[in-house]
């Protein structure tokens, strides 16, 4: 026997939900305005200086990297050392950072 959902009195998900990133910049006792546009300003740097990445390598690493995946596992999903993720990584940061000083 299946039962409708609808039907039971189960109460429905209104979309996925993950209380953390609404806590941090929502509340504004857990932080305050100011880190949060700082956040947002980094976010945005970031997101308009991986536009001008080409490789398609460091672009998958960068997004596996601000995914919060370990080095470690960017190396064996890649077939590289930690090492190359490492200076690949930092090459990335290079660049990045002569772009905000060129900005």
């Amino acid at each position: 026997m299946v039962t409708d959902y609808d039907n039971i009195g189960m109460p429905r998900g209104g979309g996925i939900s993950d209380p953390t990133p609404k806590q941090a910049f929502r509340n504004k006792s857990i932080l305050p305005e100011r880190l949060v546009r700082e956040y947002q300003n980094k976010i945005a740097f970031i997101d308009e200086s991986s536009s001008h990445l080409k490789r398609e390598r460091e672009i998958t690493i960068l997004h596996w990297k601000l995914s919060g995946m370990k080095t470690k596992h960017i190396a064996e999903l890649e077939g590289i050392t930690e090492r190359h993720v490492h200076r690949i990584i930092s090459d990335i940061a290079k660049r990045m950072s002569e772009m905000s000083v060129v900005s």
